[in-house]
């Protein structure tokens, strides 16, 4: 029997009573335990404990991506292509939409760019500052059930890119200028998120196209109660609106409200958004 006890006398794994051990513990530590066996000189154990590491990622990929069924059905499914890097066509199904918004990600790169301009002698970042910054909301697709979870790991690039529970798709980027105080948006931008990783994710039909677009105009009028995927923000609205107006003040110090957001999407044709063409 041996045991690995890490530097920090964290970690305890003990190999002869793994399963019994704890089998909560995260993939991630699992992995951790597998490397430092695979240090000292025991491959074979490194590769049973990376092994059931993958079950238990397997495991939790299916349960996130159940939870995710649930909670996203409601707003109903979006018919998208999948095709390779070279142009052909992977799969066409029916999905469910996750999106994303990485608040802390925004605000670190808001607060970057504000103190890059030290235009304004009261100091930098303050009113009277000219700068820009970029809006980020990461798709992902959830397969409406295990018949096309089978068909993506047999066609994707990476056919263990089930973290979370969803398939990376489309980043959707809108520039945000502030020029004399005042906030000027650019067109929406759509990006695949990794071709090598997901393929390229294309919107299959109008109406798909039509519901997008519609539904990120909802969440920015507050009209849909759509998740945020956190635990502490219950909708992707709040989450928004705490971050791009309060934590970095584009309320307060342009008088912006999330409602030109809106207004921008009403305004973007859906032959803009990936793979459809009208």
């Amino acid at each position: 029997m041996m045991s690995i006890i890490s530097k920090n006398n964290l970690l305890i794994i003990n190999m002869k009573h793994l399963k019994r051990f704890n089998e909560e513990l995260s993939p991630r530590i699992y992995n951790i335990a597998s490397r430092k066996l695979d240090k000292m000189g025991m491959p074979k154990r490194a590769k049973a404990l990376k092994d059931w590491s993958n079950i238990q990622q397997t495991r939790q990929n299916m349960a996130d991506w159940k939870q995710n069924i649930e909670e996203l059905k409601e707003f109903g499914t979006f018919r998208f292509t999948i095709k390779s890097e070279d142009g052909r066509e992977l799969i066409t199904d029916d999905f469910y939409l996750n999106i994303d918004f990485d608040d802390f990600a925004f605000e670190d790169q808001t607060l970057f760019e504000k103190s890059k301009n030290e235009t304004n002698p009261e100091g930098p970042g303050l009113l009277g500052d000219d700068f820009e910054t970029t809006l980020y909301l990461m798709t992902g697709l959830v397969p409406t059930n295990e018949e096309t979870v089978r068909k993506c790991e047999e066609v994707l690039p990476d056919p263990d890119n089930l973290s979370n529970g969803f398939y990376w798709a489309n980043c959707i980027l809108i520039s945000i200028e502030i020029k004399n105080d005042k906030v000027i948006l650019g067109e929406p931008k759509f990006d695949s998120y990794d071709p090598s990783v997901s393929g390229v994710p294309l919107v299959a039909d109008r109406r798909s196209a039509v519901k997008l677009k519609n539904l990120i105009k909802s969440i920015f009028l507050n009209e849909v109660n759509y998740p945020s995927g956190r635990t502490d923000v219950k909708s992707i609205h709040d989450l928004l609106e705490n971050s791009i107006l309060n934590k970095c003040r584009f309320s307060g110090d342009y008088g912006f409200e999330l409602k030109e957001i809106a207004n921008l999407m009403q305004k973007t044709h859906i032959s803009q958004f990936p793979g459809y063409i009208e």
